[in-house]
Order: structure tokens, then C-alpha cells, then sequence
């Protein structure tokens, strides 16, 4: 019993320190102001993630390496990414500053602790949308291909492809055409 505690505390310390390091090594190195632009994505995959040559502002904060970024992105600064699931972010998108995407969940828990265990789930960012600046993306979303969210909204379900979303929580505001 002894040693299997002592491998549990180990297991613990290993994760642990695993995380210090890929905080440090992404969010305060890669991550910085003295990093340039075009080089973090040649760092990020560098260091193992699947991120293909975007625009990555200073300060996007990625908390593990299950996300992966396409081709032509742009990730505005001081976003958040919380990636306790997948984050899949296609070809051509576009998320303004300080967007924060969850995929970390929590099932229901009794009265004498609500937050149940973790069930993350995961979030698809499809090819060519555009994420207004403040806005929140829960866990399990889809955003449609070639859709906008507007600024500050919250999305808490998917999001059907060439459609303008705004609001909170964010609702339909119109189709979008080809050229709109």
C-alpha cells in the first residue's frame, strides 16, 4: 500500500511538473512580446503542437497541446485557449483579442459539492469564420464554416455554417451570403 502511494504522489509530481513546464515553455517564452510573430508557430510545432503558419499575437494563453490551429489563422492577443478537450481551429479563421474558448466541463455533483468530475468536450472552429474581440466559446461548440460571432458574445451551442451570431447568450441574427 505504501509504494502504491508513493507511485501516486510521483504520478501527481510528474504531471505537475509537467504542466509548469509546458506553461513555461509556451505561454512565457513562446508566448512573449520578444518572440516575433512569424516565429511561434515554427516554435509551437517545434515544441510538438499541430499549428501551421499563422498569426499568433503575443500573450495567447494555451493551456495544453491538445489544440490545433490551421493554416492563414489569426489569434488575437491576451486570448485564452483552456484545453482540457480538443480545440480544432480550421483554415482561414479569425479569433479577436481576448476570446476565451472552454472545453472543460463539470458533470453535476451533489449538494455537498456541485462541480462533479471533469468532462471536457471538445470545440470545432470551422474554416473561414470570424470571432469578434470578447467573446466566450463553451465547451462542445461547433462555429459553422464562414460564420461571424459578433464581439462579446457567448456561444453555448453550435453555430450553423454563413451565419451572423450576436448576443448572450449568442443567438441567430442572420444568414450570411457568399459575399456578405
Amino acid at each position: 500500500m505504501k509504494k502504491l502511494r508513493q507511485y501516486q504522489v510521483a504520478n501527481r509530481l510528474g504531471d505537475w511538473l509537467g504542466e509548469v513546464f509546458h506553461h513555461a515553455i509556451v505561454n512565457k517564452l513562446i508566448g512573449s512580446t520578444i518572440v516575433p510573430r512569424p516565429l511561434r508557430p515554427v516554435l509551437l510545432r517545434f515544441y510538438g503542437m499541430q499549428v501551421e503558419s499563422c498569426s499568433l499575437a503575443p500573450r495567447v494563453f494555451l493551456s495544453s497541446k491538445r489544440i490545433a490551429i490551421g493554416k492563414s489563422c489569426t489569434i488575437g492577443r491576451e486570448s485564452l485557449f483552456d484545453a482540457a478537450g480538443p480545440i480544432i481551429i480550421e483554415n482561414n479563421a479569425a479569433v479577436g483579442y481576448r476570446t476565451v474558448i472552454v472545453t472543460g466541463n463539470h458533470l453535476r455533483g451533489d449538494s455537498k459539492r456541485r462541480s462533479g468530475p471533469l468532462s471536457p468536450q471538445p470545440v470545432v472552429i470551422k474554416e473561414g469564420v470570424w470571432i469578434g474581440a470578447n467573446s466566450t466559446i463553451l465547451p462542445g461548440v461547433t462555429v459553422g464554416a464562414g460564420s461571424i460571432v459578433a464581439a462579446g458574445s457567448v456561444v453555448n451551442r453550435d453555430v450553423p455554417a454563413n451565419s451572423l451570431v450576436a448576443g448572450v447568450p449568442a443567438k441567430l441574427v442572420r444568414p450570411l451570403g457568399k459575399m456578405d
